[in-house]
């Protein structure tokens, strides 16, 4: 569970940082910063991704050893996250390039 809180913090800043930096650039058009937002917004995507993913694991291991049902319902809250991720612009980023 720490690397996957860490991981959220992580996110958190990021977007922080970007939403921040967004605001105060003279051209948010300028391709050299829409090339680092997106590279931002993917990097994000993926951290929060891969933390859902560790706590799903994490769930399952516990599962296994438990047999607590409530745990497996945990693994499964990883799926819906995952299927929205693939219906933002990350997978649609040549639009950007």
């Amino acid at each position: 569970m720490e690397i996957a809180d860490k991981l959220v913090d992580l996110v958190d800043k990021a977007e922080r940082y970007l939403a921040e930096s967004s605001s105060e650039i003279l051209d948010p058009h300028d391709s050299l910063f829409r090339r680092l937002a997106i590279d931002v917004q993917i990097m994000t995507g993926i951290g929060q991704f891969f933390s859902q993913k560790f706590r799903a694991g994490l769930a399952f291991a516990l599962f296994e050893r438990t047999g607590e049902p409530n745990l497996l319902k945990e693994t499964v809250g990883v799926l819906p996250f995952g299927s929205r991720l693939l219906e933002t612009d990350y997978c649609r980023l040549p639009r950007y390039l």
